[in-house]
């Protein structure tokens, strides 16, 4: 499909050095930036941080053998809040 828009030069100059810091033509940039927009690929992306996300955590608690010791038996929250009702 091809797509033709109107922009103004100094937004197409600022298109074309932004690709270009990215190693893209500048169609590459902007399909890029169209992809990254889109609401299905955008949903897509945070259900896949959100299970990494998941993921990472479910390691770092099988990793850890090092669990904290218990708190000693006089530390109650009211002790330890004693300033506050």
């Amino acid at each position: 499909m091809t797509v033709t828009i109107q922009l103004q030069d100094q937004t197409v100059e600022a298109l074309a050095s932004q690709a270009a810091a990215r190693g893209l033509s500048l169609e590459e940039y902007l399909a890029e930036l169209a992809k990254a927009n889109d609401p299905q690929t955008q949903a897509i992306s945070t259900a896949d941080r959100v299970r990494e996300f998941d993921e990472a955590l479910d390691e770092l608690f099988a990793a850890d053998t090092h669990p904290l010791p218990p708190l000693p038996p006089g530390d109650t929250r009211e002790e330890i809040y004693l300033d506050h009702d």
